[in-house]
Protein backbone atom coordinates (compact mmCIF):
# COMPACT_ATOMS: atom_id res chain seq x y z
CA UNK A 1 0.00 0.00 0.00
CA UNK A 2 2.00 3.41 -1.04
CA UNK A 3 2.04 5.77 1.41
CA UNK A 4 0.15 9.13 2.12
CA UNK A 5 0.79 12.18 -0.04
CA UNK A 6 2.50 14.74 2.28
CA UNK A 7 2.05 18.45 1.42
CA UNK A 8 3.16 21.48 3.58
CA UNK A 9 0.87 24.44 3.67
CA UNK A 10 1.57 28.00 4.69
CA UNK A 11 -0.69 30.43 5.52
CA UNK A 12 -0.67 33.99 7.04
CA UNK A 13 -3.19 35.65 9.60
CA UNK A 14 -2.60 39.46 9.13
CA UNK A 15 -3.68 41.94 11.29
CA UNK A 16 -3.94 45.52 9.50
CA UNK A 17 -5.46 48.18 11.69
CA UNK A 18 -7.19 45.81 13.82
CA UNK A 19 -8.83 43.92 11.44
CA UNK A 20 -7.71 40.02 10.37
CA UNK A 21 -7.47 39.08 6.54
CA UNK A 22 -9.44 35.92 5.96
CA UNK A 23 -10.22 34.27 2.06
CA UNK A 24 -12.97 32.49 0.86
CA UNK A 25 -12.16 29.77 -1.81
CA UNK A 26 -13.81 28.15 -4.51
CA UNK A 27 -15.61 25.78 -3.00
CA UNK A 28 -18.70 23.06 -3.54
CA UNK A 29 -22.07 24.34 -3.46
CA UNK A 30 -23.71 25.10 -0.08
CA UNK A 31 -20.24 25.45 1.66
CA UNK A 32 -19.84 28.94 2.98
CA UNK A 33 -16.24 29.27 5.01
CA UNK A 34 -13.05 31.48 4.95
CA UNK A 35 -9.60 30.48 5.73
CA UNK A 36 -6.40 32.26 6.60
CA UNK A 37 -4.30 33.33 3.05
CA UNK A 38 -1.35 30.87 2.31
CA UNK A 39 -1.10 27.90 0.07
CA UNK A 40 2.00 25.19 -0.70
CA UNK A 41 5.32 25.26 -0.43
CA UNK A 42 7.11 24.26 -3.34
CA UNK A 43 10.37 21.97 -3.57
CA UNK A 44 13.55 23.90 -2.75
CA UNK A 45 11.78 26.21 -0.58
CA UNK A 46 12.15 27.90 2.86
CA UNK A 47 8.33 28.60 4.66
CA UNK A 48 9.31 32.26 4.82
CA UNK A 49 9.89 32.63 1.49
CA UNK A 50 6.80 30.09 0.53
CA UNK A 51 4.57 32.89 3.00
CA UNK A 52 5.55 35.83 1.21
CA UNK A 53 4.95 34.19 -2.23
CA UNK A 54 1.87 32.95 -1.47
CA UNK A 55 0.50 36.33 -0.44
CA UNK A 56 1.62 38.00 -2.93
CA UNK A 57 0.13 36.07 -5.68
CA UNK A 58 -3.40 35.31 -4.05
CA UNK A 59 -3.77 39.27 -2.29
CA UNK A 60 -1.49 41.10 -3.90
CA UNK A 61 0.43 41.92 -0.73
CA UNK A 62 4.16 42.01 0.27
CA UNK A 63 4.25 40.72 3.79
CA UNK A 64 6.88 39.92 6.33
CA UNK A 65 6.04 37.23 8.37
CA UNK A 66 6.56 37.80 12.30
CA UNK A 67 5.84 34.62 14.27
CA UNK A 68 4.85 31.19 13.64
CA UNK A 69 1.69 30.80 16.02
CA UNK A 70 0.68 26.99 14.86
CA UNK A 71 1.22 23.90 13.59
CA UNK A 72 -1.50 21.24 12.64
CA UNK A 73 -1.89 18.25 10.54
CA UNK A 74 -4.96 17.44 8.23
CA UNK A 75 -5.85 13.80 6.86
CA UNK A 76 -8.44 12.99 3.97
CA UNK A 77 -8.20 10.21 2.06
CA UNK A 78 -4.23 9.42 1.12
CA UNK A 79 -4.23 13.64 1.51
CA UNK A 80 -1.46 14.38 4.50
CA UNK A 81 -1.08 18.20 4.96
CA UNK A 82 0.70 19.91 7.76
CA UNK A 83 -0.36 23.20 8.03
CA UNK A 84 1.44 25.87 9.27
CA UNK A 85 0.08 29.49 10.45
CA UNK A 86 2.31 32.98 11.14
CA UNK A 87 1.53 36.09 12.10
CA UNK A 88 2.32 38.65 9.24
CA UNK A 89 2.70 42.43 9.08
CA UNK A 90 1.75 44.27 5.86
CA UNK A 91 5.02 45.98 4.18
CA UNK A 92 3.23 47.10 0.69
CA UNK A 93 0.96 46.17 -1.91
CA UNK A 94 -2.71 46.79 -2.38
CA UNK A 95 -5.33 43.79 -1.74
CA UNK A 96 -6.36 42.22 -4.73
CA UNK A 97 -7.54 38.80 -4.91
CA UNK A 98 -6.52 35.97 -7.10
CA UNK A 99 -10.05 35.41 -9.27
CA UNK A 100 -9.08 31.75 -9.84
CA UNK A 101 -8.50 30.50 -6.56
CA UNK A 102 -10.24 32.82 -4.01
CA UNK A 103 -13.87 34.26 -4.29
CA UNK A 104 -13.19 37.48 -1.82
CA UNK A 105 -10.83 38.88 0.33
CA UNK A 106 -12.06 40.76 3.59
CA UNK A 107 -10.49 42.40 6.88
CA UNK A 108 -12.78 41.04 9.42
CA UNK A 109 -12.65 42.55 13.11
CA UNK A 110 -11.48 40.38 15.47
CA UNK A 111 -14.70 40.44 17.66
CA UNK A 112 -16.37 39.29 14.27
CA UNK A 113 -14.23 35.86 13.89
CA UNK A 114 -16.32 34.34 16.42
CA UNK A 115 -19.37 34.77 14.20
CA UNK A 116 -18.22 33.23 10.89
CA UNK A 117 -16.93 29.55 9.82
CA UNK A 118 -13.60 29.36 9.93
CA UNK A 119 -11.28 26.36 8.40
CA UNK A 120 -9.90 24.25 10.42
CA UNK A 121 -12.18 25.02 12.83
CA UNK A 122 -8.95 24.19 15.71
CA UNK A 123 -7.99 27.58 14.10
CA UNK A 124 -11.13 29.57 14.19
CA UNK A 125 -11.34 28.27 18.35
CA UNK A 126 -8.23 29.82 19.36
CA UNK A 127 -7.84 32.84 16.96
CA UNK A 128 -9.99 35.38 18.55
CA UNK A 129 -8.60 34.54 21.93
CA UNK A 130 -4.69 34.18 21.16
CA UNK A 131 -5.25 37.57 19.05
CA UNK A 132 -7.05 39.35 22.03
CA UNK A 133 -3.56 38.75 24.36
CA UNK A 134 -1.47 39.66 21.07
CA UNK A 135 -0.41 36.49 20.48
CA UNK A 136 2.28 36.32 23.20
CA UNK A 137 1.89 32.81 23.75
CA UNK A 138 4.78 30.29 22.70
CA UNK A 139 3.49 28.22 19.36
CA UNK A 140 0.49 25.94 19.70
CA UNK A 141 0.00 22.30 18.00
CA UNK A 142 -3.86 22.39 17.13
CA UNK A 143 -4.03 18.62 16.79
CA UNK A 144 -4.84 16.35 14.08
CA UNK A 145 -8.28 17.13 12.12
CA UNK A 146 -10.15 15.70 9.27
CA UNK A 147 -12.98 15.66 7.84
CA UNK A 148 -14.34 13.10 9.65
CA UNK A 149 -12.22 13.21 13.25
CA UNK A 150 -12.03 15.69 16.44
CA UNK A 151 -8.53 16.64 16.96
CA UNK A 152 -6.15 14.37 18.88
CA UNK A 153 -5.22 17.30 21.11
CA UNK A 154 -8.17 19.49 22.34
CA UNK A 155 -6.63 22.99 22.95
CA UNK A 156 -3.51 22.03 21.50
CA UNK A 157 -0.16 21.44 22.97
CA UNK A 158 2.61 24.65 23.10
CA UNK A 159 5.01 24.02 20.77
Amino acid sequence: MPGKKLRVRVGVIVVHEGKVLLARQHVAQGQDFWIVPGGGLKKDEGLLDCARREMAEETGLQIEPIQLLYVGDFFKGDKHVVDTFWLGRIVSGELQRREDEIDNLHFFEIEQLGEIEIRPRELGERLVSDLREQCRAPAVYLGRYSKDERPSAPGGDAL
